[in-house]
């Protein structure tokens, strides 16, 4: 992907940033949470504070339904049970969309 970006932008400078702010620096993980994800789960009406552990659980708890040593790897988990015990959560019977079935 980063020789695909070279690619398209022949022209940057070799130190050129990929994601840079608009004073050309690093953008920061925190910063781009704040930009461009609290304002959707504000628009969503989603009052819960969000954060990038979040993003991982919620993740690993929708992807129950695959293979969980796909989730470990998507995690970077060295153990499958910090991806099953710590990181999915169960769903009960009545959430998961097929008891009104």
């Amino acid at each position: 992907m980063l020789t695909a970006w070279r690619e398209e932008n022949q022209t940057a400078p070799t130190d050129a940033l990929i994601f840079p702010t608009t004073r050309n620096t690093p953008m920061r993980p925190e910063n781009w949470l704040h930009r461009r994800v609290h304002p959707i789960a504000k628009a969503l009406g989603i009052t819960v504070p969000i954060n990038f552990q979040i993003l991982r659980r919620t993740f690993a708890t929708n992807a129950q339904g695959g293979n969980p040593k796909d989730v470990q790897a998507h995690l970077r988990h060295a153990a499958i049970g910090t991806t099953m015990n710590l990181y999915t959560q169960a769903i009960p019977r009545e959430c998961d969309g097929w008891s009104t079935l």
